[in-house]
């Protein structure tokens, strides 16, 4: 008796080893793609050993721990080396004008007096006087009819209804004004389904001039889009299209044929603009930097990118003091390809002015052109950033002013010397090799920027940080001009405004106040503050301490953030079993806990067994299962943003009961 008993204890045993519940351990910090520019709470967990699920086994998620330390102490959790880029324009005001001598047709520049220069200077010529306003720095070229084009911008949308797009470079080659073949890499920005019934429509800038009579070795057309779905391929140098990779439906691209790739079709190529005889283009320059991997406090993130974005680099000389791209030297011999500048229009035919400054020898007439500050910032208050400066203060004995200035058409405020208008804002994840590997959302989900041109319906978005343009001849009926020489000129498609577009010094009461000149004589010898000054043919300065900043729209940290304002995490884990989460666009199929965000402790947001979505198996084959896919999703299923990698699921393998029957076939 004593024998049995024992026999059936050790069978037992053998079996209920056989059967015991397993705990398996899914976590962020030890998955293997983590150093392959894997996300934050998104990675895959391979097991060493494998797992039987058997019918009647269950899958329970135990617990599921989410790292929202960051959230919790207002951090900035950036999960990869980011390779960042800023794609701008510089500007300078016109707040001295041109002195001129004689009047009428008679009129010409005074080359011996006067800082700028009227471009094409001839008898009859409007000249750039005082007026105040912006003027865009151009390279101008003059070009033969029939033969060159431009380019502003195509348009991208989504193939199907509730699916994403983007998040990949186009690299369009052509031939430029020069003879040459050039690449232009542009980034399709990664926009994510909302959940909407139509297809997202979006601009994409472009802004090329190409040659149509030459077609590059390689290619069928003139100008052709080609995909870089190699990682680190941005168009340049090694990352130079493979002809073979055509962004097109097949056979070959033509002019006129749609364009597809990933759920992501360009819309028909245009021929673009044509463009002669003397053609000014805004001159397009790159601000490019890293931000390392880390956690950053939001203050702590924004000195880090001023550092990276003001630093003067090596290469240096007595016409380029900064190498810089923010701040360049213009006028007295120093970058006179790029020294044409072009009021900023919105295609007015009347008051279109050019002017370059004055090349006699230095250092008399060299000057500066864009942005001597450059500064983004975090306002606790309202959780945003901003930016504070992307312009050159006014200075008046060595303090930041403000001014006024007398026109032809009156007083006009002057609030900063120049500066520089955003065309582009983008980030890319750094592979080992330092190169670009896929987009990051640094500028529009992170820091909260605006850079949609227009929403899906084309209508134009107020609010956007970007600007753009066209070259054109002219408005459809009357030919654009520059000092009375018909030319192709930049045509903003939207004037740039203040605290959206740029920057510039804040100009309130105060500062009509003269400070510092406390004489009053009879007659006065100088104006004391209290009484107002007649500003005449001179400019009056006065201390201003404030800007007109441009803030973001929306910032990770704030309160009404997307990525804060919902009240759980979905918990995803792709492996060999589907669990069946329905909701009202489609189904997911690989939720296994639903997780409230308040239940948190110690920075940390859990869920133990009661939130979890159970599966049992019910066919009668076993699987195995070794491998599972996890990501942490918020409530819009859509990647948790702001999380650190600490994140851990456990799931509990449920082994179904054995059967006593079996146990006595056993015996």
């Amino acid at each position: 008796m004593l024998f049995i008993t024992k026999r059936y204890s050790s069978t037992f045993f053998l079996l209920y080893l056989y059967y015991m519940n397993s705990i398996i351990e899914l976590r962020n910090k030890d998955a293997f793609n983590i150093t392959h520019n894997g996300d934050f709470g998104d990675w895959t967990t391979n097991l060493q050993q494998k797992m039987v699920l058997e019918k009647g086994d269950a899958i329970i998620c135990k617990q599921a721990y989410v790292d929202t330390k960051a959230q919790s102490d207002m951090k900035i959790v950036i999960p990869h080396d980011l390779n960042v880029e800023i794609d701008f324009l510089i500007y300078n005001v016109n707040y001295r004008g041109a002195a001129t001598t004689g009047a009428g047709a008679d009129e010409e520049t005074d080359t011996a007096t006067s800082w700028i220069e009227a471009l094409n200077p001839v008898k009859g010529s409007f000249f750039a006087k005082t007026d105040a306003e912006k003027y865009i720095m151009c390279s101008k070229a003059t070009l033969d009819p029939g033969r060159f084009y431009h380019i502003d911008q195509t348009f991208v949308n989504s193939v199907y209804l509730f699916q994403n797009m983007g998040n990949f470079n186009v690299a369009f080659r052509f031939t430029n004004t020069a003879g040459q073949t050039q690449v232009k890499n542009v980034f399709v920005g990664y926009y994510e389904s909302s959940g909407s019934a139509f297809r997202t429509t979006l601009p994409l800038i472009v802004d090329i001039t190409y040659d149509r009579t030459i077609t590059p070795a390689g290619q069928t057309d003139p100008i052709e889009a080609f995909i870089l779905t190699e990682p680190g391929q941005d168009g340049e140098g090694a990352g130079a299209p493979n002809l073979q990779m055509r962004f097109d439906t097949p056979p070959t691209h033509k002019e006129g044929q749609s364009l597809v790739y990933k759920d992501t079709q360009m819309h028909i190529l245009p021929v673009g603009t044509p463009l002669q005889g003397e053609t000014y283009t805004p001159v397009p320059l790159k601000s490019k930097f890293v931000i390392e991997q880390d956690t950053y406090d939001p203050q702590d993130l924004c000195a880090l990118m001023n550092r990276r974005m003001t630093e003067i680099g090596a290469n240096i000389s007595d016409t380029n003091l900064t190498d810089n791209q923010f701040l360049t030297q213009v006028g007295g011999g120093a970058n006179t390809a790029n020294n044409n500048f072009v009021k900023i229009t919105d295609g007015s035919t009347s008051d279109v002015y050019g002017y370059e400054y004055s090349n006699t020898a230095p250092p008399k007439f060299m000057v500066w052109a864009g942005a001597s500050q450059v500064e983004l910032t975090f306002d606790p208050e309202n959780q945003r950033f901003g930016w504070n400066y992307a312009h050159s203060p006014l200075y008046q004995d060595a303090q930041i002013s403000v001014g006024f200035a007398s026109t032809g058409a009156g007083l006009k405020p002057v609030r900063n010397y120049g500066g520089i208008l955003f065309t582009g804002l983008s980030a890319f994840k750094r592979n080992k090799h330092g190169l670009n590997d896929g987009g990051f959302a640094l500028w529009t989900e992170t820091l909260g920027f605006d850079t949609r041109l227009a929403d899906d319906a084309g209508v134009f978005n107020p609010d956007c940080i970007l600007t753009n343009f066209q070259l054109l001849q002219t408005n459809g009926t009357t030919a654009y001009t520059i000092n009375n020489i018909p030319s192709c000129i930049p045509i903003f498609n939207h004037l740039p405004q203040p605290k959206v577009n740029y920057t510039q010094g804040f100009q309130g009461i105060d500062t009509a106040i003269q400070k510092g000149n406390p004489a009053d004589g009879s007659p006065p010898t100088t104006t004391p503050f209290y009484h107002p000054l007649v500003v005449g043919a001179n400019t009056l300065f006065s201390t201003a301490n404030d800007t007109d900043p441009i803030l973001a729209g929306s910032s990770i940290l704030s309160s009404d953030s997307p990525d804060l304002a919902f009240g759980y995490f979905l918990i995803e884990v792709k492996a060999q079993f589907n669990n069946n989460y329905i909701t009202t666009n489609e189904n997911k199929n690989h939720i296994v806990a639903i997780m409230s965000r308040y239940y948190s402790e110690s920075s940390y947001t859990s869920s133990s067994s009661d939130a979890s979505l159970v599966y049992t198996h019910r066919s009668n084959e076993p699987i195995i299962i070794n491998s599972f896919k996890c990501r942490v999703l918020n409530s819009d299923k859509k990647l948790a943003q702001n999380i650190g990698k600490d994140n851990t699921i456990f799931l509990e393998l449920v082994k179904a009961p054995p059967q006593m029957k079996a146990i006595e076939n056993k015996k």
